[in-house]
């Protein structure tokens, strides 16, 4: 797009300024900050920078614009509201909504805290292995696999540093993980492909069940922005939905190598701007740079080999050090997603 990036956030994010697509690095609190004092910093820095569009780059960003959203002049990337933001990023209200539409979903329960929790009951309703993880947290926090009643008991009812809380215990569905990106607005899927992860390398599917079902979600939940739903693929080909993760993934470089690119789709809509149809990329596989790279050295791949969505992230992942190593850039955090007061 021709775009200038003004990073702004914590110190811990400070690598950033080494991008080649960054103009710059500017402080700017994010992480428990006062929403009146973020709101008058992100204004004197579109400002200072004269910024076009403001776009959330995480968690606590995005649900920080969500709550100061209405007091910037500056247009806002499309983002859910934020009642509609705490809604989307709780699993079990996502369970509701999805039987509400007639979408799939692992059988599952919902208790205050652990000591809701019966192992026993537990087993007898799903059996062993199922899972349980916390609703409103991200990634892996606080998941188990629990392969026995023993395992809930030792690792979560009894250990002390579990302090988890709401929790959903659900069945265990064999298969495979699969994602549905999406960009959407008010409910309409403006952009949906289904994808796969195998490693360092994502596949995007030819599931048109994965994409009807996450098309019948979003349009029951209103949802605004970017977003990635989790799905378990079954050995028979039944899709069920798992949880809405309502932020942009790390995985959209690969969508946007493979020739979709959700982010100027939403900026092109903020800004009043008609949005492209849908690039189809099924079937288009895209590796990391950092690890095309290690093949290439190897010898485990040739040059000549690679398809022109790899040539594209390997060009693209040499020309920016950040996008090549920001694995070894990013410093892992362990913070709660806000939950609804």
């Amino acid at each position: 797009m021709g775009a200038k990036v003004v990073a702004a956030g914590d110190p811990g994010l400070k690598f950033l300024r080494f991008s080649r697509y960054c103009e710059t690095f500017v402080p700017c609190q994010v992480y428990g900050a006062d929403p009146d004092e973020f709101a008058a910093r992100v204004t004197e820095l579109a400002g200072e920078h004269r910024v076009d569009i403001i776009m959330p780059g995480d968690s606590d960003s995005l649900f920080l614009l969500a709550e100061v959203k209405d007091r910037l002049t500056t247009p806002v990337f499309p983002i859910p509201t934020l009642p509609q933001l705490h809604r989307l990023n709780d699993k079990h209200a996502f369970h509701d909504t999805c039987v509400q539409a007639g979408v799939p979903v692992p059988a599952s329960i919902f208790v205050a805290d652990k000591h809701g929790l019966n192992p026993d009951e537990l087993g007898e309703r799903f059996g062993y292995p199922l899972i349980v993880k916390p609703t409103t947290w991200g990634g892996s926090d606080g998941l188990l696999l629990a392969k026995s009643a023993d395992d809930i008991r030792r690792q979560i009812i009894d250990n002390d540093d579990y302090q988890y809380r709401p929790l959903v215990a659900q069945e265990f569905l064999p298969g495979q993980d699969v994602g549905l990106n999406v960009f959407a607005v008010e409910g309409e899927a403006i952009l949906a492909a289904p994808q796969m992860r195998d490693g360092e390398t994502i596949t995007h599917l030819d599931n048109e069940q994965v994409v009807s079902l996450g098309k019948q979600y979003v349009k029951a939940a209103g949802l605004t922005g970017l977003a990635h739903l989790d799905a378990r693929l079954g050995p028979d080909g039944h899709v069920s939905f798992l949880e809405c993760n309502p932020r942009i993934w790390a995985s959209v470089c690969h969508s946007y190598w493979c020739g979709e690119n959700y982010v100027a789709a939403g900026i092109r809509h903020a800004l009043g701007q008609p949005v492209s149809e849908p690039t189809p990329i099924a079937n288009r596989s895209v590796t990391a740079p950092a690890h095309l790279l290690f093949d290439l050295a190897r010898g485990r791949r040739k040059p000549w080999s690679l398809d022109r969505c790899n040539r594209r992230a390997l060009a693209q992942g040499c020309a920016d050090p950040v996008l090549l190593f920001r694995r070894y850039f990013d410093r892992p955090t362990r913070r709660t997603v806000p939950t609804s007061k």
